[in-house]
């Protein structure tokens, strides 16, 4: 899953790169409110798969099966 998403971000990367380089020499960088709020998305959801394959690659906490605990009476 996180590799689907990597490609993702790779686009967003190379965006802000862009925009950057487009504000060269400028202090401030401004951004639309869309473009914002998608490159929000694309964070989210990378973070929310990246810690969905975290912990499916742990696999579930196995625990030992009890033994019957078996008292003698005399």
């Amino acid at each position: 899953m996180v590799e689907r998403r990597l490609s993702q971000l790779k686009v967003t990367a190379k965006l802000l790169s862009h925009e950057i380089e487009l504000a060269s020499g400028e202090k401030t960088l401004s951004l639309d409110r869309d473009l914002a709020e998608s490159i929000l998305t694309t964070l989210e959801l990378f973070i929310e798969d990246a810690e969905t394959a975290r912990k499916g690659a742990a696999g579930p906490i196995r625990k030992e099966p009890e033994k019957p605990q078996v008292t003698r009476l005399n």
